[in-house]
Parts: structure tokens; C-alpha cells; sequence
């Protein structure tokens, strides 16, 4: 929340004196992507990635990389989360991510496998919440069998109710919640 300028003058000596210096990339692609150059955010996490692969941070890096992602190169995103994955397989934000972009992809099943995982790791977000739901009720709409269309309902109707009580002012969970009944 500081001076910009300031901080990538400081990273850039930083990486003068150390150029494997992990974090001042990871730093670097922050910056990017606050500056809104979200092409330049890459670049720097893979450098960052390159010199420390197998860490929390490279973990991190991945989440944001795959977030930045999701919308133009999903699979090149689902990647990013799989090696994530494989350096901490309990990780919750990670498996928000590949919940949520199971979901952009209409893969509902994976989506609620990995959301669920998330909650029950107390990841604490509300976009997983709202995903949750938003892909019980898709699931609904697509299910043939009157029963388990009513199981999935139910399931929707549960997260968002989850939702609305951590966070009233949810809107999309409301919206949500009033397609259920519909």
C-alpha cells in the first residue's frame, strides 16, 4: 500500500546482489498485476517458481498464476493447481482454485469434490461457499432422476443458507438461493 515505484526500485537491487532471490520476483508479479499489467505478472512468478519449486511460496505463486489464468488458458491454469497440488496436496486455497475452475468448465462433480475439500479444511472463503452452491444447482438442472435432483437442490439451498448466515449481504447467494425455490 505503499509507493510502487519505490518498491520495484528496492526488488530490482535486490535482485542486483541475489538474482535467484525467489521472493522478489513473487514481489515483482504482485506489482504487475496491482499495476494491472497482468502480462508481466507471469514472467516474474516463473522466475520466482524456478528458484524455489517446491515451496509455499511457489505454491502461492501458482494460485495467483492460475487465477490470472482461468478465463483465457483454463488448462494451462489446471496445471499451475496440479503441481501446486503435488508440493502441498492439503493445501485449501488450491483446491478452491481447481474447484472453482472445475466449474467455469461445467465439470460439477470435480467442482464439488475439491470445494468441499476446501470447506472441510476451513479455507473460510466465500466465493467457495457461493461456488458450492452455484454448482449443486447446476447439477440440479442437469440431473434427469427426480430424486437426486431434489438431493442436489437441497445441497444448494444448504451452502447458500451457509453463505447468507456468515455473510448476509452475499448477493449472488440470494440470487442464487431464489433460483433454487423458482
Amino acid at each position: 500500500k505503499g509507493d510502487i515505484a519505490t518498491a520495484l526500485d528496492h526488488l530490482k537491487r535486490a535482485l542486483a546482489l541475489n538474482p535467484g532471490l525467489a521472493a522478489a520476483y513473487a514481489n515483482m508479479g504482485d506489482i504487475s498485476l496491482l499495476k494491472g499489467n497482468v502480462s508481466e505478472a507471469p514472467e516474474n512468478y516463473q522466475k520466482a517458481i524456478l528458484y524455489e519449486p517446491d515451496t509455499p511460496m511457489s505454491v502461492r505463486i501458482r494460485v495467483r498464476m492460475a487465477q490470472v489464468l482461468s478465463d483465457t488458458r483454463p488448462s494451462e491454469a489446471l496445471s499451475l493447481l496440479e503441481q501446486a497440488l503435488v508440493v502441498e496436496p492439503a493445501a485449501p486455497d488450491v483446491m478452491a482454485e481447481v474447484g472453482k475452475l472445475s466449474a467455469m468448465q461445467g465439470q460439477f462433480d470435480s467442482c464439488i469434490y475439491y470445494l468441499k475439500l476446501a470447506v472441510d479444511a476451513d479455507v473460510g472463503r466465500n466465493d467457495v461457499l457461493s461456488t458450492l452452491g452455484y454448482c449443486f444447482l447446476r447439477q440440479a438442472g442437469n440431473e434427469t432422476d427426480q430424486g437426486a435432483r431434489r438431493k442436489d437442490l437441497f445441497a444448494a439451498r444448504m451452502w447458500f443458507r451457509r453463505l447468507l448466515k456468515k455473510d448476509p449481504s452475499y448477493k449472488g447467494a440470494n440470487n442464487n438461493l431464489g433460483q433454487v425455490f423458482a
